[in-house]
């Protein structure tokens, strides 16, 4: 408040930054008779005659105000922000009538309002309204013209509502086989895992935290076709979403849907159905929860490329020959969809040992091995070998052999 003046018909009241004039007509109630361009009304003077002078700064300027009244009025309001693109219904005035009401309205996408906003449009108005002429977008702005008669405005209402734009869908992964995601990070699931088998039965399974990367290799093998999938969801509107998953080949076929009506952002189910191969996601987000029919939106996202393998490898030969406080082991190991990850070898029910494969390193479909077992003590021994590809699948096969007697 920056200056205050009596008149016949109330206090004056002047203001900024917006700079603007009231009359204070009664507790609680104004009316405003000036909205200036400049910054601020910094002093009011009233004459005998009713004659009200109003000065203004930033910049400079000099108002004169009745005691007539003027032939027209016109009140700009400030912008409205929907914060998003809406679209706008009817505007309407409350008042007293007795004149011409003028509601006209522009909107744009910017604020302050520029070359870039929609011309104004509108025209006389009765008190029930009219519709908004001006297209969507995410600010409004109404101008208020009174002509003739004694019109007394006291508020302008206006109907929008945000236009419906489609959910945002990202960082969407296939977590390796064999394992889940937890809270967002890749981690072994903890929690139990039911499973409907045919013929009604459900069977409800639990895992133990595992304490390393090789462990999770480990996993049980009921556990080797679950895959888990997580992904991030937004809606610039704040609806509600629901998702389907679909899955496919990658390089032929029609999408398989997996999941439907799905509220979490992550999603589990048996790949046991699916042939081996690479394979690609589809998640479909939808708002159609929170919005008229016809009016919903979608949209997909698409997982990297991703290797179903439930079929164990082979070990396609193997032989293993005893002589004096060793095991000499020979053989080959192969897998027709995932390289294999390690070679194993356990002699009884001793711990399992990795073999470096022919070439020092595990990763091919095909791996030849040779090692030499010491420490072996004489007599009859089942020597087993274990090769286990990148998906988690294992294949055992054991031989029985004889160690001799040292000399």
């Amino acid at each position: 408040m920056f200056a205050l003046a009596p008149s016949k018909a109330g206090v004056l009241a002047a203001t900024g930054n917006r700079a603007a004039l009231y009359r204070l007509e009664r507790p609680g109630g104004a009316t405003q008779i000036l909205a200036a361009p400049q910054g601020q009304v910094t002093a009011l003077a009233v004459g005998r005659d009713g004659r009200v002078f109003a000065a203004t700064s930033n910049p400079a300027a000099l108002w004169r105000l009745g005691p007539e009244r003027a032939e027209r009025g016109d009140l700009i309001s400030p912008t409205l922000d929907a914060r998003r693109i809406a679209r706008f219904g009817r505007i309407r005035w409350r008042g007293e009538g007795g004149g011409r009401v003028v509601l006209e309205t522009r909107s744009g996408n910017t604020d302050p309002p520029d070359t870039t906003w929609s011309p104004w449009r509108g025209g006389p108005v009765p008190a029930d309204g009219a519709r908004v002429q001006s297209p969507p977008a995410r600010y409004l702005q109404w101008k208020l013209a009174l002509q003739g008669g004694q019109p007394r405005i006291e508020s302008v209402e206006v109907a929008w509502r945000e236009q419906n734009l489609p959910p945002v869908v990202e960082d969407l992964v296939v977590a390796p086989q064999g394992q889940g995601f937890r809270e967002g990070e890749m981690t072994p699931r903890s929690e139990s895992v039911t499973q409907n088998l045919p013929g009604g039965q459900k069977v409800e399974y639990s895992l133990q935290q595992a304490a390393s990367p090789r462990a999770l290799r480990d996993l049980p093998m009921w556990a080797r076709g679950l895959r888990t999938v997580q992904w991030r969801a937004s809606d610039p509107n704040g609806d509600a979403l629901r998702y389907e998953v679909h899955v496919r080949r990658v390089d032929e076929g029609a999408w398989i849907k997996v999941g439907d009506d799905i509220e979490s952002t992550s999603f589990s189910w048996d790949t046991g159905a699916l042939p081996d191969g690479r394979y690609r996601l589809r998640v479909t987000a939808s708002d159609a929860a929170g919005n008229p029919l016809g009016e919903e939106r979608t949209t997909e996202a698409f997982s990297e490329p991703f290797t179903v393998d439930n079929t164990p490898p082979r070990v396609t030969s193997f032989t293993a020959r005893g002589e004096a406080g060793a095991v000499t082991i020979d053989g080959r190991a192969e897998d027709d969809t995932s390289p294999l990850s390690r070679i194993e070898v356990a002699i009884d029910d001793q711990d399992w040992r990795t073999v470096t494969p022919e070439g020092g390193l595990a990763d091919d479909r095909s791996l030849s091995f040779r090692a030499r077992v010491p420490k072996v003590e004489s007599g009859d021994h089942t020597v087993s070998v274990r090769a286990v590809d990148l998906s988690g699948n294992t294949a055992t096969r054991a031989i029985r052999v004889t160690v001799p007697a040292g000399r």
